[in-house]
């Protein structure tokens, strides 16, 4: 007996250790069975007295993955395609003849897009830098600052599905890169499919774009409607015309006040684009 004596003791400091990390397993069980057996105001008042308790068992517990309690396994795909081409400049019917092209063959190649690109180009003898970088830019170096942005864009996509993710409130999700641009996102415990898909296939888009200086915009309608002017036409079918034929206000001007028919026929751009009706021309 003695010889077996390590060995049980061994074995009953296993199990006691196994009970030990098991119970806030059992505790979690038990108060959320509780809970569910409770409504109303005797269930709010249960979650007051037990809130501690409630949290510290859910944190502790045993975590279950998809293949014990199931869920959902999503695989996301980050459109590459699409960044490469937004990234273009002077785009033209070759440029889109080559994406064309290259969407054709990266739904039978696992190739990267931008390597894909650049060999198309190249075919033609043309270089990435007419639609990408500067022109000094080789096609070994706007090659990379594509595959660059795509990587960005991949890790971006990530970051973005696992705080929405987070927000959902699901425990131990997973999320994790798949090949060069796919994310796959296990989500156990979760069965609402309607509701995952809405999270994840929600679309946010922010865009900056530089303006005209109000110099240059100002001379461009200015020739705008010197353009206008010089023609004389008006159609006679305009009801708006005719509004502002029959209209007597005066409209003020550098060159003295007008009635709308007299703006319309000297400045006829001005007399429909007044943004700002205090300050001529708008």
């Amino acid at each position: 007996m003695g010889k077996y004596r390590f060995k049980i003791i061994f074995i009953l400091a296993i199990v006691a250790l196994a009970l030990y990390f098991l119970y806030p397993t059992y505790q979690d069980y038990t108060l959320h069975k509780e809970l569910n057996r409770l409504s109303g105001q005797d269930s709010l008042t249960f979650v007051e007295q037990n809130e501690a308790a409630i949290r510290d068992a859910r944190q502790k517990r045993i975590k279950l993955g998809l293949d014990l309690q199931g869920g959902m396994r999503v695989v996301l795909e980050v459109n590459v395609i699409k960044l490469i081409e937004d990234l273009a400049k002077n785009k033209d019917d070759t440029f889109a003849q080559v994406f064309k092209e290259v969407r054709e063959e990266v739904r039978r190649s696992d190739e990267s897009p931008v390597l894909i690109l650049r060999r198309k180009f190249e075919e033609r003898q043309i270089r990435l830098s007419r639609y990408y970088g500067t022109l000094r830019d080789d096609n070994s170096k706007i090659a990379s600052y594509l595959e660059d942005e795509a990587k960005k864009a991949i890790d971006r996509g990530m970051e973005i599905v696992r705080n929405r993710v987070d927000q959902y409130g699901v425990s131990e999700p997973n999320v994790q890169k798949l090949g060069g641009s796919r994310v796959i996102v296990e989500l156990p415990g979760v069965s609402r499919e309607q509701e995952v898909r809405q999270l994840l296939q929600g679309t946010a888009l922010l865009e900056f774009k530089l303006l005209k200086e109000p110099d240059v915009a100002y001379r461009v309608m200015e020739a705008i409607d010197k353009a206008l002017a010089a023609s004389a036409v008006i159609d006679s079918t305009d009801t708006t015309s005719l509004a502002a034929a029959e209209d007597t206000t005066k409209v003020s001007t550098p060159e003295g006040d007008m009635t709308p028919a007299e703006l319309a026929k000297k400045h006829p751009f001005y007399a429909l684009a007044v943004v700002n009706p205090q300050q001529f021309p708008g």
